[in-house]
């Protein structure tokens, strides 16, 4: 198979496993959404056995040429930065890439690659700025989705005000302590006294489980 051929093939792969191969209509939306946020160990070892040598040539720099159009971004951002935390569950290595993803998300937004893009896609487009830990990027993440709620339709318009409210929360924490504190276990950070008050620990647990 040629290298654009296969370039094709590999990102509709992604994209058909997360978004499904159906009209993003709410009711797909709905289903694929349990793909999307809950973490199920079977989803995990899904993702492992069909997308983890393309996470490792992804994160290597070798399909660069995926972001030559607004789909293959997209596939590159999902890849990076969400089948990380379903390839590393658990693992520090789920967050080694962020930096990646979200530098793939705001050259996406500066060329414009993001409004060629369905909303919905526009979500997984954005994730990496709301699951960065710095306040300048959570703004921007909760403005980009505010720009969702307003152009949505009914009955889609409730469902992006869902995904605010999540960025909202997510700004909220970081306005609040500068990092997520459910990441401290993970990356060897210590929880300061508020933090363990947060995760509802005492204060020399080292940490608790990651969630965002």
């Amino acid at each position: 198979m040629a290298g654009g051929a296969l370039m094709t093939t590999e990102v509709q792969a992604v994209l058909e496993f997360w978004f499904g191969p159906g009209d993003e209509d709410l009711e797909s939306i709905r289903t694929q959404s349990d793909l999307w946020w809950n973490a199920e160990p079977a989803v995990d070892e899904q993702i492992r056995d069909r997308f983890g040598a393309l996470h490792r040539a992804v994160v290597n720099g070798e399909r660069d040429g995926w972001l030559a159009t607004p789909e293959g971004r997209l596939a590159a951002i999902i890849v990076v930065d969400q089948f990380s935390r379903h390839l590393f569950r658990g693992d520090r290595q789920s967050y080694a890439w962020q930096a990646l993803g979200q530098q793939l998300c705001m050259d996406g937004i500066a060329a414009g690659a993001d409004l060629q893009l369905s909303p919905i896609r526009r979500i997984f487009f954005y994730l990496p700025l709301e699951h960065a830990e710095s306040l300048d990027d959570q703004a921007r993440s909760v403005s980009l989705n505010r720009q969702l709620v307003a152009e949505a339709s009914e009955p889609f318009r409730s469902q992006f005000e869902n995904y605010l409210g999540y960025a909202l929360e997510y700004q909220q924490v970081i306005q609040r302590f500068g990092r997520f504190p459910h990441r401290n276990a993970l990356l060897g950070r210590e929880n300061t006294a508020e933090e363990c008050a947060y995760l509802g620990l005492s204060e020399d647990s080292p940490g608790a489980s990651p969630s965002a």
